[in-house]
């Protein structure tokens, strides 16, 4: 018995067969798990890592992953679509799209290590206004005085979620450079979003994801080889606590700066005081104290 194919979705293609509450709970799970890269990153480049290291990783591990689904969506009856197979402005349009997401990654990534990541995602979800700045200027959407005031909402909101939660002292301590790299990774997303509508329509989201996931490593990886900073990259394969394996042993053989200050002090020889010439110890033992010996008379 032949099985029926159905059309695969595309990035720029919706099925209207999908349930809206689906893809609604998906971009909610999805947002939650964003919101937490801010704080990962950060926690591991405490631990050593790069940035480009850190991309390295995310985005070769995801590439993987979604390469399972690509196998697995063929098992069922999918079709890989070749690169010879597309139309040539697909074929831009896929790598303008790959370039973007890897932009994307860098920008962001680099910017967590400059500056508070609150400020990075308000800056990063600029991306919605672009969008529709570039959907009006390219002539798909129509810019009417209803989505021109919902732009200028939202950008006025994030400038006073900014002053309002930093104060203005705060901002004058921001790096330039780090807000500009989280505002490229909102030019680089809104990019993303703009080509993906209309591009590459005949490759499955699935594989289409694949390819943006595998050049953004492939970018990071060049990138941390042009840094001198390569090492970096085999970092978490010899430290247990990079890739989430926490090792209590080791932890605890690593006191914190001020346990081993105060096991330092604890530890410390015994010092003479200049006024009696006892010595006395600074152990949390039970004090001694050397009393001098009886006196010889002359």
């Amino acid at each position: 018995m032949a099985l029926a194919q159905h059309p695969e979705p595309t990035i720029g293609d919706v099925n209207d067969r999908r349930s809206p509450v689906l893809g609604s709970l998906i971009c909610v799970i999805a947002a939650c798990l964003f919101a937490l890269l801010g704080v990962i990153s950060r926690t591991t480049y405490d631990l050593g890592l790069t940035p480009y290291a850190f991309v390295t990783w995310r985005s070769g591990v995801a590439a993987m992953g979604m390469a399972v689904v690509v196998l697995w969506r063929l098992r069922r009856g999918g079709r890989l679509v070749g690169w010879r197979s597309l139309a040539p402005q697909d074929r831009v349009a896929l790598g303008v799209a790959a370039l973007a997401g890897a932009s994307l990654d860098v920008t962001m990534f680099l910017a967590f290590a400059r500056v508070p990541v609150a400020i990075v995602l308000l800056c990063f979800y600029l991306f919605p206004a672009i969008v529709a700045a570039g959907s009006a200027l390219l002539g798909w959407e129509r810019m009417d005085r209803t989505r021109a005031a919902a732009l200028v909402f939202a950008l006025g909101g994030m400038v006073a979620v900014v002053i309002g939660g930093e104060g203005t002292s705060a901002l004058g301590g921001l790096d330039p450079i780090g807000v500009l790299l989280a505002i490229g990774s909102a030019v680089s997303q809104a990019v993303f979003v703009l080509v993906s509508r209309r591009g590459f329509r005949e490759v499955p989201t699935e594989q289409a994801m694949t390819v943006v996931l595998a050049v953004s490593a492939g970018i990071a990886t060049l990138l941390a080889i042009g840094g001198g900073a390569l090492a970096t990259v085999w970092l978490p394969l010899s430290a247990p606590n990079l890739l989430g394996v926490f090792n209590d042993k080791r932890r605890r053989s690593k006191p914190t700066e001020p346990a081993a200050r105060a096991t330092a002090t604890s530890t410390s020889p015994g010092r003479a005081s200049p006024a009696t010439g006892r010595t006395t110890s600074t152990s949390h033992g039970p004090r001694i104290t050397a009393r001098p010996g009886p006196r010889r008379r002359a």
